[in-house]
């Protein structure tokens, strides 16, 4: 594992800065900050629990809180959690919520009775207080999906840049009645790709339907039944923006079963890159979420966390844009 001296070369500092940049962040400039944490990023550079831990549990355990163990994308990020956290000498203790908050509150209790070392949160659906209150007691890190006002450190992508960029694409396709498959829950992701869709729908002089978000589960049978609610009155939109590749699936088989066309009628473009991606015909382009990274990301700074850095900076990874047949 690298250590302080290999941070410190690598930024181009020295030790008692990368110090100073764990520790105090504020007392030193915004410019050496950032390339301190680029060379943090780049190594994994982890502080050692085992020397400098602020809480004292010591048990080499990280709790892990997820809804389900059925997401593919889900799946994906735990076994990044899992490789960087054996790498570390970590193990894991994941369990699932089902999204029910009594659940969750209940599966808290291990942090409470010292059976985890701190927790990573995956799409929790306690409130930002209570998130708040636990990170002023046990090293916590939100992966993925985060709560704005829980002031506790998070990483994801940027989920309106990552929305952008997937209308963006299908803007220069030549596409302007574009809709878009969405979701009822709370999450921030669904906020800020759905304000990247408005907005840049308001960049090309405003709606072309009423009505162009429809918003049930991130499920294959809710972007099917979306779809078709978009298709029942003979007038398909030209491009349509899936806030998932499942839920994109989902649409492209109510697309084939109105006897349209991938992308010939309707342009089809989902988020993550899942395998189903290229398993699915036609291949879905998507917006990849680095997702193993995110896992391994979030390991790194609990472990930091717990080592004594308590104020770390959140980090977001890059998206990138993935072409294929259904665009």
């Amino acid at each position: 594992m690298p250590n302080i001296k290999d941070v410190a070369k690598e930024a181009g500092v020295s030790t008692a800065t990368v110090s100073r940049v764990l520790n105090t962040p504020e007392k030193v400039s915004r410019k050496t900050v950032n390339k301190v944490n680029a060379a943090i990023e780049k190594l994994e550079y982890s502080m050692d629990a085992n020397h400098s831990t602020l809480y004292g549990v010591g048990t080499k355990r990280i709790l892990v809180i997820l809804p389900d163990f059925r997401n593919g994308f889900m799946s994906d990020v735990i076994s990044g959690i899992n490789d960087m956290a054996l790498k570390s000498d970590y193990t894991l203790m994941v369990a699932a919520t089902d999204s029910i908050v009594e659940r969750e509150r209940e599966i808290i209790r291990i942090l409470h009775n010292r059976q985890a070392d701190g927790v990573i949160f995956l799409t929790s659906v306690l409130s930002g207080e209570e998130i708040r209150n636990i990170a002023r007691h046990y090293p916590t890190v939100q992966c993925c999906e985060y709560v704005d006002d829980a002031d506790a450190v998070h990483v994801s992508i940027d989920n309106y840049a990552a929305g952008k960029t997937a209308m963006d694409y299908l803007l220069r396709l030549g596409h302007t009645d574009i809709v878009m498959l969405s979701s009822t829950n709370r999450f921030i992701s669904t906020r800020l790709r759905e304000k990247a869709f408005m907005d840049a729908m308001k960049s090309i002089g405003g709606l072309k339907r009423e009505n162009p978000i429809y918003r049930s589960s991130y499920s294959f049978e809710s972007g099917f039944i979306g779809m078709q609610n978009f298709l029942q009155n003979g007038d398909h939109p030209q491009a349509v923006f899936a806030i998932s590749d499942t839920v994109a699936a989902g649409a492209i088989r109510a697309i084939h079963e109105h006897g349209l066309s991938v992308p010939g009628d309707v342009a089809v473009i989902g988020v993550d890159n899942i395998k189903l991606c290229t398993l699915f015909s036609p291949q879905i382009t998507t917006i990849a979420q680095p997702r193993q990274r995110l896992g391994s990301t979030a390991v790194r700074l609990l472990i930091n966390r717990i080592g004594g850095m308590v104020n770390q900076s959140s980090v977001f990874l890059p998206h990138e844009l993935i072409v294929r047949e259904s665009t």
